[in-house]
């Protein structure tokens, strides 16, 4: 399954797989990942971030504390897909 890219994050959809750099980390925005010390501006195209890879581990562990539902918003998303596909169509708070 490919993981659907947030319409508010279209720079991340490039026609050419090579230049696709759209995470799951992504679904937390790229200002909170850059909050987070987890992605840095990719050097050779606009208004795209690239995840650290050495943070992954860290950055899963500090947002199992986050509490606020709003950090989450753009993965409904991801499970909208998950929905579908298992036909379950949960109601979600978010």
């Amino acid at each position: 399954m490919i993981i659907p890219i947030p319409a508010d994050m279209q720079e991340y959809n490039k026609a050419d797989q090579v230049l696709n750099h759209f995470e799951i980390e992504h679904y937390f925005g790229n200002e909170f990942l850059l909050r987070h010390n987890v992605a840095h501006l990719h050097p050779d195209i606009n208004d795209v971030y690239v995840v650290h890879d050495g943070m992954k581990t860290n950055f899963a562990e500090k947002i199992t504390s986050i509490t606020d539902v709003e950090v989450f918003a753009k993965f409904r998303d991801l499970f909208e897909v998950i929905d579908s596909l298992s036909d379950i169509h949960p109601a979600y708070v978010i």
